[in-house]
């Protein structure tokens, strides 16, 4: 039975403890730009130890700070590994890995949402607005097609395998999509795959034995993940206001997934 919560903490919490801890270590520059910033804990589900960890039955943790546009550049061009190893080293002394299991072993930086969708938006008065759900909305284009790209260039790039019916199928959408009086375009057939194709892909036995096992560690995590995701998809999908708790499991696999597949770019 394992000795590990596994449990992330509260983020804003969490974010509020390692600012505190910064200044009080003499690392006021660091602490002022990330001051305005959310903080995300993200279990990558891999074991620490493999990924410049200490903790062999632990897991390794990215901790992704969304960061205001206009201090965006600021961030990624003064904070280099130095000054994240200081941020690890304190975030690890709050996150408590021989409690939790969580050890820090990356640091990222975003552009926050919220600033990066400022400006006028198209709100009809018969259509109720929901914020959280549009955010969700742009979240879901970005990370399925991110996902669509990463998958389709390993599989070209390592020769990969795309069952027979999963290429039937992507051809039959596309060949409905452009019946006359529509105009074909140049489109890569993955543009039409779903989370439970890439899914099928991913975790096929050849394909991820030599492809995807380094990017996504286990593959029962990754099957879990994208289960999930494609739950919550259906309710974006069909213009369904989501909920706040399904929003925030929503941007954790985000930063999950996102940080899977763009680590070892």
């Amino acid at each position: 039975m394992t000795k590990f919560t596994f449990k992330i903490p509260n983020e804003d919490s969490f974010l509020e403890g390692l600012l505190v801890m910064l200044e009080h270590n003499g690392q006021e520059n660091i602490a002022g730009m990330l001051s305005d910033s959310k903080c995300t804990i993200i279990d990558t589900g891999k074991w620490a130890k493999r990924h410049g960890g200490t903790l062999w039955d632990g897991n390794a943790t990215t901790i992704n700070f969304a960061v205001p546009v206009g201090k965006y550049s600021e961030v990624v061009d003064n904070i280099k590994e130095n000054e994240k190893d200081i941020i690890k080293n304190m975030g690890n002394r709050l996150i408590q890995p021989n409690v939790t299991g969580l050890e820090i072993t990356e640091v990222t930086f975003s552009i926050l949402l919220k600033e990066s969708l400022e400006g006028e938006v198209y709100k009809p008065s018969a259509i109720k607005y929901d914020e959280q759900t549009e955010n969700a909305r742009i979240l879901l284009y970005a990370l399925e097609n991110k996902l669509r790209d990463f998958v389709s260039s390993k599989i070209k790039e390592y020769k990969g395998n795309i069952n027979t019916s999963i290429l039937k199928d992507w051809k039959s959408s596309k060949r409905k999509e452009f019946m006359p009086p529509r105009q074909p375009f140049e489109c890569d057939l993955i543009n039409y795959s779903s989370f439970d194709q890439l899914k099928k892909i991913i975790v096929q036995n050849e394909n991820w034995e030599k492809i995807f096992k380094t990017y996504f560690g286990r593959q029962d995590g990754v099957i879990s993940r994208l289960n999930e995701l494609d739950e919550i998809r259906d309710t974006i999908a069909h213009n369904r206001i989501i909920s706040t708790f399904d929003f925030n499991s929503f941007k954790t696999l985000y930063y999950q997934i996102l940080g899977c597949i763009e680590k070892q770019k």
